[in-house]
């Protein structure tokens, strides 16, 4: 029931097509980590952050799509960052992206190799490519 509502939502909002829709797993401020198991359609936990660490962004994915490595189109929420577009990251706020990212992948065992910041025409071109590869 709730997979099948989900294959119904667009990449992009009806109203405004510079506005992603994104199904949230993680909210911001969770020890918790949460996935979408599509075996069984349910939102299972996944991990849990050690005491003392939680997730500095809520993060999700949007609905339908697939990456390049044929997993859904991750995305972090920048809601209350003072930020006014992709070009406008603070060099902090990129720090603190990759100093995350750096010790989550670690912490799950996995290598991370940070590719850079890029602007909001890159994020819109592997959105749309994201498309074509769910098809």
């Amino acid at each position: 029931m709730f997979l099948d509502a989900l294959t119904k939502v667009t990449p992009y909002n009806n109203k405004d097509d510079k506005l992603v829709n994104v199904f949230v797993e993680t909210p911001k401020g969770s020890r918790q980590k949460y996935d979408l198991d599509h075996g069984i359609g349910l939102m299972t936990w996944s991990l849990e952050l050690s005491a003392g660490l939680n997730f500095p962004f809520s993060f999700g994915f949007v609905p339908n799509k697939k990456a390049e490595d044929g997993d859904a189109l991750d995305i972090i929420l920048l809601l209350d960052a003072d930020i006014h577009g992709l070009n406008d990251l603070r060099d902090e706020l990129k720090c603190d992206i990759q100093q995350f990212f750096g010790s989550y992948h670690r912490m799950i065992e996995r290598g991370f190799e940070s590719l850079g910041f890029k602007g909001a025409d890159t994020a819109y071109q592997l959105l749309d490519e994201s498309i074509a590869n769910a098809k």
